[in-house]
């Protein structure tokens, strides 16, 4: 009899026809990034970036949200993983000055406008700048050891988002940052996807 995975996205009684025709489900997971950037520009007083938002004019590098605010391509995600990272496209790594201003924020994931969980300090998902930072302070405490710059839920596929409830990410700072650069702030959530029909 096949099990179906806790947070899958099934209601109960897609779950029970599932069984019932005896078919396993199981293929239509997959562990999946959704990802979005925000540039935070250099020489402006910023105090709030939305993440998975807006999609105009972005790349797939910098994001791969097809919809605002909606999954792209999967029923559910069910998120264990949040990770940050920023990038300074002039320098590539971010100038001290401008990380410690960003790190003194602080991020929320919401579902249908409430966080989850609540907001937490930017620099605990933050190892440092750059995509994978070694030795970071955070990595023994939040994350798996594995990935730099990630803070991971005690309880993975705690969170999940259905592929029609709106979502977004939120940093605010509680005065306005300014930068000497601007910088390329990506947010990505890892997780398990239902794949789509």
């Amino acid at each position: 009899m096949p099990v179906f995975a806790s947070g899958s996205g099934l209601t109960p009684a897609q779950e029970a026809a599932g069984l019932a025709a005896g078919k396993d489900n199981s293929k239509q997971y997959h562990l999946t990034w959704v990802y979005d950037t925000v540039e935070v520009v250099s020489a402006s007083s910023t105090t709030t970036a939305n993440f998975f938002t807006s999609i105009d004019g972005k790349t797939w590098t910098q994001s791969n949200m097809r919809s605002a605010s909606i999954l792209p391509g999967v029923r559910a995600l069910t998120v264990a993983t949040i990770l940050i990272t920023h990038f300074d496209a002039t320098n590539g790594n971010v100038l001290a000055t401008d990380l410690a201003e960003l790190g003194w924020g602080y991020f929320a994931l919401f579902l249908r406008d409430r966080p989850q969980p609540d907001y937490v300090q930017t620099r605990l998902l933050c190892g440092g700048p750059g995509i994978v930072v070694g030795g970071s302070t955070t990595r023994g405490t939040f994350g798996n050891g594995t990935i730099a710059n990630a803070l991971s839920f005690f309880d993975p596929f705690l969170t999940t988002i259905q592929g029609n409830e709106p979502f977004r990410g939120e940093m605010r700072w509680d005065t306005g940052i300014t930068l000497t650069n601007t910088i390329e702030v990506t947010v990505a959530l890892y997780g398990r996807g239902t794949r789509e029909n």
